[in-house]
């Protein structure tokens, strides 16, 4: 595809005048500090009425208490963010920026999804939901309330669901729509059910932005999204064999297709008996991950690949100017804003030490 002469300066100059002023917001190192050692949610959410969530705590104080308040004003400040970031894009970058927020659709119908085996109420799901895609609050509570045989039906009906299952690839043979409709009528297979989800998804990113690959910072982000198909294949591995599941061809059969492991080092991975034995694949995989990183269960582990794969994104858009990679940039800086406020904020709910809490925080300084 031929892409007309683009001038980063006179396209980006507003956008990037934008975003520098609120990444000035972004919260500190030592600001996050003073959060994790206040001792109650009631402290953190007085300290963080002082800043531009007070807007958003205010709203969500009328509905929630404790750590509810501030999960949803963390969502929905990330929210408002990501659709000043849309407003102030180029045209012709708004169906990238549409594409990675996507990632919200796929998250929240995994979550509804997962959810209706345990919850009767969505009003007790809402709170861990990011209504920053195109599914709205009433597609997610349509969903969740949906009698199971006509939960495929729902999920289809709307926009997200219409692009969901209008694929049909190679990577997505025939047999894997009857698979989801099965899964999600039966609700007796999450782990397979999450994988189609995440394995469509990361299709969808691909076909969204292939178009746009002719542009520099498309390509950077398209190679995260194969490294984070990675992350996710190892954990996968690795929670399967912890729940006894062996064999490397029921193993394939959960993987996500699309990352950048080789075959040699999927087997190397099934085959290992402790995670010292998966380290030297994760510090192949992702050249961010610290050598020095003390990795002893399956927590730990999930933690360093989080905080890699942070890095890379750093790594890759941080330094953007006058290009989509200032937007995204910033973007996924905020959304690590929204999960480490909702990390703090849990912490103090199950009284974890602060120096724990610390540790899975990511900062980007």
């Amino acid at each position: 595809m031929l892409f007309p002469v683009r001038i980063g300066p006179l396209e980006y100059g507003y956008a990037n005048a934008r975003v520098r002023g609120m990444r000035g917001l972004l919260i500190k190192s030592d600001y996050y500090d003073e959060l994790v050692n206040l001792r109650t949610i009631g402290g953190m959410i007085e300290s963080l009425q002082r800043t531009h969530y007070k807007e958003h705590l205010l709203d969500a104080a009328i509905k929630y208490q404790s750590s509810l308040i501030i999960e949803r004003a963390a969502a929905k400040h990330y929210r408002s963010v990501a659709e000043k970031i849309r407003k102030i894009a180029p045209e012709r970058d708004k169906p990238v920026i549409d594409a990675l927020l996507t990632k919200w659709d796929m998250l929240n119908l995994k979550t509804v999804v997962v959810s209706k085996k345990f919850e009767s109420d969505f009003s007790k799901v809402k709170p861990m939901l990011v209504f920053a895609g195109s599914l709205n609050e009433s597609d997610l509570e349509r969903i969740f309330n949906a009698d199971e045989r006509d939960l495929f039906s729902e999920v289809r009906r709307t926009s997200f669901g219409k692009i969901l299952f209008s694929q049909s690839t190679q990577e997505f043979p025939a047999g894997m729509l009857q698979t989801f409709r099965k899964a999600m009528r039966t609700l007796d297979s999450f782990s397979q059910l999450q994988t189609m989800i995440d394995g469509y998804f990361y299709f969808i990113i691909k076909e969204s932005l292939e178009p746009y690959s002719g542009d520099s910072d498309v390509r950077r982000i398209l190679q995260l999204f194969r490294k984070e198909i990675d992350a996710k294949n190892i954990l996968i591995i690795e929670r399967l064999k912890l729940n006894g599941v062996k064999s490397p061809d029921k193993i394939n059969t959960y993987l996500i297709k699309g990352g950048t492991l080789n075959a040699l080092s999927v087997e190397t991975l099934i085959s290992a008996e402790t995670l010292k034995e998966v380290m030297p694949v994760v510090r192949r995989t992702f050249s961010g991950f610290n050598v020095d990183t003390e990795v002893h269960n399956l927590i730990d582990l999930e933690v360093s690949l989080e905080k890699a794969l942070a890095n890379e994104k750093l790594k890759s858009l941080y330094k953007s100017i006058f290009s989509v990679g200032t937007l995204l940039g910033f973007l996924l800086m905020k959304e690590e804003e929204m999960h480490n406020l909702r990390k703090i904020a849990k912490a103090k709910e199950f009284g974890m030490p602060p120096e724990e809490v610390k540790k899975s925080l990511i900062i980007y300084s």
